[in-house]
């Protein structure tokens, strides 16, 4: 079809005129209430700290973590614990400050409605169900006079040209007609005998269609993620989710950081930072996915 073997294209220009027009990437972020984003991501990283503390620990100091008497091991869970929803606050507020960077809006809508070209159908179909039913008839009834008007003329013009060129004259006119009638004029006038153009007479209903297209399918919280997370950018992200935990990390840790790092040595405290931001990306997808 016409329609999806073009979808990058028709994505494009969907972008360019409509969403591009409508706000920015960081507008659409802070309709999906990051604060929201953040308690609910919290909850799924909650469920699944404990086991990603000692995940680490064991990875990264399996004797240190082996040795620790039981009573520190729940005290560094409870650290973790009080420090998480503040750590997952963070997170969401740089991604939300730095979107623009993270993601490519235009790019992101491409990707999806190639991969998905018959939601390009589906949004012209119910954007333009009257119109294109409209085109199928007015094609039949202004076709159909201007056929006897054609017979008519051969009737006194017996030549072999007469009705190859009056029907591509009839075609184009009734197509010209049929497009026009939809989309001119664009403002209400009384010289016109339709007075506007039929599909921006139903505009309040045509943008309730587009609109509920965009938010369920296009800008959804689970594509902002996976373009966060799998997109072109997603380098800029996990290098921001470190930037971000990294300090994150020593806030949990408190005083006791600088004993810490002498224990444990430096080398291996850093390590530990670095695991705890590659783990911390497992939970994002989950919390995205969950509409």
């Amino acid at each position: 079809g016409i329609v999806p073997s073009r979808a990058d294209k028709m994505a494009s220009i969907a972008v360019d005129k409509g969403l591009g027009k409508l706000g920015s990437i960081s507008d659409f972020y802070r309709e999906l209430e990051p604060d929201r984003i953040a308690e609910h991501l919290a909850i799924v990283a909650k469920a699944e700290i404990r086991d990603v503390v000692e995940q680490i620990m064991q990875q990264e100091n399996p004797q240190l973590w082996h040795d620790l008497p039981p009573v520190l091991k729940e005290a560094v869970h409870s650290r973790v614990q009080q420090q998480l929803p503040a750590v997952v606050r963070s997170i969401t507020e740089q991604i939300g400050e730095n979107v623009d960077q993270l993601i490519d809006a235009k790019l992101m809508v491409i990707r999806y409605f190639v991969a998905h070209p018959e939601l390009l159908n589906e949004l012209f179909l119910l954007m333009g169900k009257k119109e294109l039913r409209f085109m199928q008839n007015f094609g039949f009834y202004f076709g159909v006079p201007m056929g006897f008007v054609l017979f008519a003329i051969l009737q006194y013009f017996p030549h072999w040209y007469v009705l190859p060129v009056g029907g591509v004259i009839i075609g184009w006119v009734v197509n010209y007609l049929g497009i026009a009638m939809i989309f001119e004029p664009i403002r209400p006038t009384k010289w016109c005998p339709w007075q506007q153009g039929l599909l921006i007479k139903r505009q309040s209903e045509v943008t309730e269609l587009y609109a509920r297209m965009v938010a369920d399918k296009v800008i959804t919280l689970q594509n902002i993620g996976d373009e966060l997370l799998g997109g072109p950018r997603s380098d800029r992200t996990l290098q921001m989710l470190e930037n971000t935990l990294r300090p994150a990390v020593d806030r949990a840790i408190g005083p006791a950081r600088a004993a810490v790092r002498v224990a444990i040595g430096t080398k291996e405290y850093d390590q530990i930072r670095n695991s705890v931001a590659l783990e911390a990306t497992q939970f994002a997808p989950i919390a995205f996915a969950d509409a």
